[in-house]
């Protein structure tokens, strides 16, 4: 009955040890879904008198993806492309979409660019590619560059509903960047970093909404990274622990022109977190807005034993040693001792010797525009950034000059449009930075306003 029923039914059917018979069932879904439902068997055998068989479908037109390897191009016409399970783009292969692609992914699977493979899916504004998952709930794993290069392109993409919470991870790739991870590969057995060129995508005009991860909600960065994460829209993403929008770690992307707002973190770096950096972040032209602080949606499992570290899971993470309803406490410092992470909500949170360089950022509306774990341990250099609404601006820490302070005026900040209006603070208050045109596509003068947008 329903979408599942036999197509010959049969009973009072013989079968001699070792013979078997086959049994036709009809699917005939009525929407695009996951179903599932059971066969029940019975017989006289003694050893086996009831069985229970599952059924597994996915409903919906277009092409059926199955798990394995892919490459090739995927066309607007032959769309959507429903994943029913994990895909990999293998060594020296190109998987390429064109404008109009939808990609939805029937279960927790994900799509990965391995060693020297090649991801390009380049949409324009009026018909993006769309990345997400049939069940919402449930969620889909991302796109995981793993020693991918630095010829991947993510243009035009929409990105919803990528999930990679703590509970039931096994991998760190399933943990970090729910939408969008960049890292080397890793030895099942030793933990270690594999061989193979760091995965730097360029990752442009994108949209990031409604991503979850245990950090990094929307994009992960790690392993000398040097993505370019330009021009994109990422909101309301959160993340388990921190770093509701992005995490990075040990990587040196260029993040500019980006809208990085309303994203949600437990802990620290509501809207970015840093851990570490052996060459410099750079941050050019954001407006980082109203990113705040999630309740935990981990239960007991982010009250980890005091002492184990977090490693154990995602490589060197954050050596987390405790969590509870005051805070969050990582090893740092000189000493590597235990800090203390406050619940709040913070624009930006720096972890261990990062080297930041900021230009002509606006950091409104938090706790805590820039908290430095350690004071003084990283180099955070700001210049002619915009500050306004946060309860503390940035620590002592941070070396800043050409501090601007005011409204941004932002037009619709509620509505999720972070445009200045003509009473901005920051119109004309930036200083040349090498990005010559905004958000939007219009161009910048000598005197650029602040933040992503030149007001128009």
């Amino acid at each position: 009955r329903g979408v599942f029923s036999l197509l010959d039914p049969m009973s009072q059917h013989t079968l001699s040890p070792g013979q078997s018979v086959e049994v036709r069932v009809r699917f005939a879904p009525d929407r695009e879904r996951v179903y599932s439902g059971l066969l029940h068997v019975t017989s006289t055998s003694s050893n086996a008198p009831y069985r229970r068989i599952g059924l597994y479908a996915v409903g919906g037109a277009g092409t059926l993806i199955p798990a394995g390897p892919v490459s090739g191009a995927w066309t607007k016409a032959n769309g959507p492309y429903i994943v029913a399970g994990d895909i990999q783009v293998p060594l020296g292969q190109t998987l390429t979409l064109e404008p109009g692609v939808a990609v939805r992914f029937a279960g927790r699977f994900g799509l990965t660019v391995g060693r020297d493979a090649t991801l390009r899916a380049v949409g324009v504004e009026r018909n993006p590619i769309e990345f997400s998952a049939i069940d919402t709930s449930e969620g889909w794993l991302g796109i995981r560059f793993v020693s991918s290069g630095d010829d991947d392109v993510l243009q035009y993409c929409r990105f919803q509903y990528a999930s990679k919470p703590y509970a039931g991870a096994a991998d760190f790739v399933d943990l970090l960047g729910g939408a969008v991870l960049c890292c080397k590969g890793r030895d099942p057995r030793t933990g270690g970093l594999t061989a193979g060129p760091a995965s730097s995508p360029t990752i442009d005009r994108c949209v990031f909404s409604g991503n979850h991860a245990l950090s990094g909600g929307a994009i992960a960065c790690h392993d000398d990274s040097r993505a370019v994460i330009t021009n994109n829209t990422i909101t309301d993403n959160t993340a388990d622990w921190d770093g509701g929008a992005i995490h990075i770690y040990n990587a040196d992307p260029v993040i500019g022109n980006n809208v990085i707002a309303r994203n949600l973190a437990p802990y620290g770096g509501s809207g970015i977190l840093l851990h570490v950096s052996d060459g410099t972040v750079t941050l050019r032209h954001n407006t980082i807005a109203d990113n705040g602080v999630a309740e935990q949606r981990m239960g007991e499992s982010a009250n980890q034993r005091i002492g184990e570290s977090a490693m154990d899971r995602v490589g060197a993470l954050v050596n987390l040693t405790e969590g509870d309803a005051a805070g969050m406490r990582y090893f740092a410092g000189v000493d590597d001792s235990a800090q203390e992470v406050p619940r709040e909500a913070q624009g930006i949170m720096t972890v261990s010797r990062v080297r930041l360089n900021a230009v002509n950022n606006i950091i409104a509306g938090h706790t805590r525009g820039v908290f430095e774990l350690v004071g003084g341990e990283g180099t955070l250099v700001f210049d002619h950034t915009l500050w306004y609404a946060n309860t503390t601006d940035a620590d002592p820490s941070v070396t800043r000059t050409h501090d601007v302070y005011g409204d941004p005026a932002f037009e619709d900040a509620p509505g999720g449009n972070y445009r200045i209006g003509p009473t901005s603070a920051a119109r004309d208050a930036g200083a040349s930075a090498g990005v010559n045109i905004d958000f939007d596509g219009n161009p910048r003068d000598a005197h650029p306003d602040i933040g992503a947008y030149e007001y128009r």
